[in-house]
């Protein structure tokens, strides 16, 4: 069994799902560091066991936290698709009439990820 480590944002954890949902991945051990709040309902829309979240707001707690978690014997990061196989969520009828496809658009970023960006004098993630 594995210790894994999720650390970030909903982005992050968009491209670890896959590796989580195969059966390589049952049975390890998933702990999750992040700013974005109410991620545990993704976790457990999708099922996936988490032992622990730990929330940070800033760079000093994310070091703490991240301290903590490398006390953690043998604690990694998942591999990272950008792709997933088939849709791992539930579907729903369509709202749009076209059979065109769509295409999700990650619009902003969270205030932790939006003050780090500011700090480092980078464009926050945002259309206007």
């Amino acid at each position: 069994m594995k210790n894994l480590i999720l650390n970030g944002g909903i982005g992050d954890f968009l491209q670890f799902i896959p590796y989580l949902l195969s059966p390589e991945a049952s049975g390890h051990a998933v702990y999750v560091a992040t700013h974005q709040k109410g991620v545990e309902n993704l976790f457990s829309a999708l099922k996936i066991p988490v032992i622990k979240y730990f929330y940070f707001s800033n760079t000093d707690e994310k070091n703490i936290i991240n301290q903590e978690l490398n006390r953690i014997s043998g604690i990694q990061q998942p591999p990272r698709a950008h792709y997933f196989k088939s849709n791992p969520f539930p579907t729903k009828s369509h709202i749009f009439s076209s059979d065109n496809k769509v295409i999700g658009i990650h619009l902003g970023g969270s205030s932790y990820s939006i003050n780090i960006q500011k700090s480092l004098g980078i464009p926050t993630k945002n259309i206007p």
